[in-house]
């Protein structure tokens, strides 16, 4: 199963067992991506299932299990980290794997915000989020335009750690902090999609270990794929902990 594959799906979609999952129907992410130029819209398919915030094994059915789940460029978003983990790993098959790609924020335009915490990660579990906050928001709007919304890895691979720390952005223009105030406000009645979590593959690695060892993950990471020179993408791969401990 694909989790949000859009215009780019990375599974063949002719496969017999092929099966996807999107926030809404076709037309309605058509209409939803009508703006975004590089989203193909006569290639977006219709969704195999679609998603209203249930747990994904009601979703599916509670008999349906997945050898393979693949999701590009939605860990980011999603408001809840743990329990989007632990939602994919009641749908994997004992054997299957769950397979991710997401941003390196310091090569993406997420380069100018400070790095997710362990303590973000437990915040939002602890709090079953379901949308993000409105630090979250604010944060997105203020500094990510603040900083340009440069998504250029190449721009940002040639700049060091030492040298990106000192250029981060910590207060952003007025302009967008009063533009960034009004997208808040929104987000009080709406679901305001932005950019929830910010991980290098180091971070990434040693809070999902950690998430497992005190039992919060029901899934164990198995690899992880920094994100090469010029690009911004980390590959990881999940598989079922044969043993939770108990926290």
């Amino acid at each position: 199963m694909e989790i949000s594959p859009l215009s780019s799906p990375l599974l063949p979609i002719d496969y017999d067992g092929y099966r996807s999952a999107d926030v809404t129907d076709r037309l309605g992410l058509i209409q939803k991506y009508k703006g975004h130029d590089a989203v193909d819209k006569s290639m977006i398919q219709e969704p195999t299932y679609i998603w209203n915030g249930q747990p994904y094994r009601q979703l599916v059915g509670e008999h349906t299990k997945f050898e393979l789940i693949v999701a590009a460029h939605v860990l980011e978003h999603v408001p809840n980290l743990i329990m989007f983990l632990n939602d994919m790993a009641s749908i994997l098959e004992k054997e299957g794997q769950l397979r991710l790609i997401f941003p390196d924020y310091r090569y993406c335009f997420d380069w100018s915000r400070q790095p997710s915490r362990l303590a973000d990660i437990i915040a939002a579990y602890v709090e079953n989020r379901t949308k993000p906050t409105s630090a979250d928001v604010y944060d997105y709007f203020a500094l990510v335009h603040t900083g340009g919304v440069r998504n250029v890895p190449t721009e940002h691979w040639a700049v060091s750690d030492e040298m990106l720390s000192e250029t981060r952005v910590l207060t952003p223009s007025l302009d967008w902090h009063a533009a960034a105030m009004t997208e808040v406000t929104h987000s009080h009645a709406a679901y305001v999609d932005v950019h929830v979590w910010r991980f290098d593959s180091t971070t990434f690695y040693e809070y999902m270990s950690f998430l497992t060892k005190v039992g919060l993950l029901k899934l164990q990471l198995v690899n992880i794929v920094p994100a090469q020179k010029n690009n911004f993408e980390i590959f990881a791969s999940f598989e079922h902990v044969s043993t939770v401990i108990e926290s």
